[in-house]
């Protein structure tokens, strides 16, 4: 009797644990969209004066700390430019990640797509987008 309880037993905690373990277990994974949602100031462009398409000590390097421009990225897609020297709210746009998340696209109120950019350094406190829409290949920093 004592053998039939402890084989009973032992398949139950088996069963029990092949159960425990094929439940899926939730990751709690911060997706790109997520890291790019919050306000950002930019910091500083350069722009590729040369046509090399690298950043070197012959492109035009701009500090913008001083024209305090913020970018406000909403986590349903939408966003404003805001002037933090004249207080006054800018455009607002429609922003979305492109080709697994490498390309930041911004678009106008029409639909029209007014901006896209490579993104060259992932958000963390910092990212940069690589800009070629105006002709001259720009860099663009922004910071939390």
């Amino acid at each position: 009797m004592n053998k039939k309880r402890t084989i009973k037993f032992l398949a139950i905690t088996f069963l029990a644990g092949m159960a425990f373990s094929a439940c899926k277990k939730t990751t709690n994974e911060t997706t790109m969209h997520d890291k790019f949602v919050g306000s950002w100031k930019c910091k500083q462009t350069v722009q590729d004066v040369n046509n090399n398409g690298v950043q070197d000590a012959t492109d035009l390097t701009s500090n913008l700390d001083s024209f305090l421009i913020v970018m406000k990225l909403n986590s349903d897609g939408s966003g404003t430019l805001t002037s933090l020297i004249t207080g006054s709210t800018g455009s607002s746009f429609k922003w979305a990640l492109a080709n697994n998340d490498t390309y930041f696209n911004l678009t106008d109120s029409g639909s029209t797509t007014f901006n896209t950019s490579f993104i060259t350094q992932a958000p963390g406190t910092t990212f940069v987008m690589k800009d070629t829409t105006g002709g001259i290949v720009q860099w663009e920093t922004f910071s939390k």
